[in-house]
Protein backbone atom coordinates (compact mmCIF):
# COMPACT_ATOMS: atom_id res chain seq x y z
CA UNK A 1 0.00 0.00 0.00
CA UNK A 2 2.88 2.32 0.79
CA UNK A 3 4.35 2.05 -2.71
CA UNK A 4 0.96 2.73 -4.29
CA UNK A 5 0.43 5.76 -2.05
CA UNK A 6 3.89 7.10 -2.85
CA UNK A 7 3.15 6.71 -6.56
CA UNK A 8 -0.16 8.55 -6.15
CA UNK A 9 1.57 11.35 -4.23
CA UNK A 10 4.26 11.70 -6.91
CA UNK A 11 1.45 12.15 -9.45
CA UNK A 12 -0.07 14.92 -7.34
CA UNK A 13 -2.52 12.84 -5.32
CA UNK A 14 -3.55 13.81 -1.81
CA UNK A 15 -3.19 12.34 1.64
CA UNK A 16 -4.97 9.20 2.84
CA UNK A 17 -8.69 9.79 3.29
CA UNK A 18 -8.70 8.26 6.78
CA UNK A 19 -5.96 8.02 9.38
CA UNK A 20 -3.74 4.97 9.29
CA UNK A 21 -4.93 2.37 11.81
CA UNK A 22 -2.87 2.41 14.99
CA UNK A 23 -2.44 -0.39 17.46
CA UNK A 24 -3.39 -3.14 15.02
CA UNK A 25 -1.89 -6.47 15.99
CA UNK A 26 -2.13 -9.03 13.18
CA UNK A 27 -3.30 -12.55 13.92
CA UNK A 28 -0.62 -15.18 14.39
CA UNK A 29 -0.58 -18.24 12.15
CA UNK A 30 -2.24 -20.32 14.88
CA UNK A 31 -4.90 -17.63 15.38
CA UNK A 32 -5.63 -17.57 11.64
CA UNK A 33 -6.02 -21.36 11.71
CA UNK A 34 -8.39 -21.09 14.68
CA UNK A 35 -10.34 -18.32 12.94
CA UNK A 36 -10.86 -20.56 9.92
CA UNK A 37 -11.87 -23.56 12.06
CA UNK A 38 -14.38 -21.43 13.96
CA UNK A 39 -15.80 -19.98 10.74
CA UNK A 40 -16.41 -23.53 9.49
CA UNK A 41 -18.03 -24.48 12.82
CA UNK A 42 -20.27 -21.38 12.56
CA UNK A 43 -21.49 -22.59 9.16
CA UNK A 44 -19.43 -20.30 6.95
CA UNK A 45 -17.79 -23.02 4.89
CA UNK A 46 -14.25 -22.89 3.72
CA UNK A 47 -12.55 -25.51 1.56
CA UNK A 48 -9.59 -25.89 3.91
CA UNK A 49 -8.00 -24.67 7.10
CA UNK A 50 -4.56 -23.47 6.08
CA UNK A 51 -3.98 -20.21 7.95
CA UNK A 52 -3.95 -18.25 4.67
CA UNK A 53 -6.39 -15.34 4.55
CA UNK A 54 -7.52 -15.40 0.93
CA UNK A 55 -10.72 -14.34 -0.81
CA UNK A 56 -12.71 -17.32 0.50
CA UNK A 57 -11.77 -16.58 4.11
CA UNK A 58 -12.50 -12.86 3.67
CA UNK A 59 -15.92 -13.75 2.24
CA UNK A 60 -16.61 -16.08 5.18
CA UNK A 61 -15.58 -13.36 7.65
CA UNK A 62 -17.92 -10.87 5.94
CA UNK A 63 -20.80 -13.34 6.06
CA UNK A 64 -20.14 -14.02 9.74
CA UNK A 65 -19.92 -10.30 10.53
CA UNK A 66 -23.22 -9.68 8.74
CA UNK A 67 -24.85 -12.50 10.71
CA UNK A 68 -23.69 -10.83 13.94
CA UNK A 69 -24.83 -7.34 12.89
CA UNK A 70 -21.36 -5.78 12.93
CA UNK A 71 -19.57 -3.86 10.17
CA UNK A 72 -18.84 -6.43 7.46
CA UNK A 73 -15.34 -5.44 6.39
CA UNK A 74 -13.97 -9.00 6.08
CA UNK A 75 -10.88 -8.05 8.05
CA UNK A 76 -9.33 -10.93 10.04
CA UNK A 77 -8.96 -9.06 13.31
CA UNK A 78 -8.62 -10.17 16.91
CA UNK A 79 -12.13 -8.73 17.45
CA UNK A 80 -13.60 -11.15 14.90
CA UNK A 81 -11.69 -14.02 16.48
CA UNK A 82 -13.05 -13.08 19.92
CA UNK A 83 -16.61 -12.97 18.54
CA UNK A 84 -16.16 -16.42 17.05
CA UNK A 85 -14.80 -17.69 20.36
CA UNK A 86 -17.99 -16.50 22.02
CA UNK A 87 -16.57 -13.37 23.59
Amino acid sequence: MGVGHLSDRLKGGGEFQRPWPRGYAPLSFDERMELQRLLIRAGHGLEKVDGVIGPQTVGAIKAYQQSRGVAADGFPSKDVLRLLQGG
